[in-house]
Formats: structure tokens, sequence, C-alpha cells
């Protein structure tokens, strides 16, 4: 998402059904940030991201499917 923006990106809902569909059980959603400060401007990447428990064995697959562990997450 980004500042001043309509799109809200992509919900928390429609990610966690692409893990389900790899196959991957999601134990917990919700928004989280990445840590990172952020200029306040129109336009500028505001850092939310979406965040998944998973269970450790799950991983794997999650990130064949192009998800990222969050650092210090993990």
């Amino acid at each position: 998402a980004k500042s001043c923006g309509k799109e809200k990106g992509v919900s928390l809902d429609v990610m966690a059904a692409q893990l389900q569909t790899g196959d991957v059980k999601v134990l917990a959603k919700k928004k989280v940030s990445d840590g990172k400060m952020r200029i306040q401007s129109c336009g500028a990447d505001k850092g939310d991201l979406n965040g998944f428990l998973i269970a450790r064995k799950d991983i794997d697959k999650a990130k064949v499917m192009g998800f990222k562990p969050v650092p210090g997450n993990h």
C-alpha cells in the first residue's frame, strides 16, 4: 500500500488463501510493519506487510510460493 493511495494492497484473506492452495496451514494472520522508518509523502510505500503464522515444517513450501520470513520473527 502507498501513502495517500486509494488501493489497499492485497488483503490478508486473499494471501491466506494463496498459502492454503499450496498446502500451507495458516495458524494466525495480521498486518505487520517492516519496522523501517518511512517518509510521509504521497506515493511512498507504507511498509505494511501481511503477516502469517505457519508451522515451521511449512516454511519451505511458503518460500517456493514467494513468501518470505519477516526479519526477527522466525
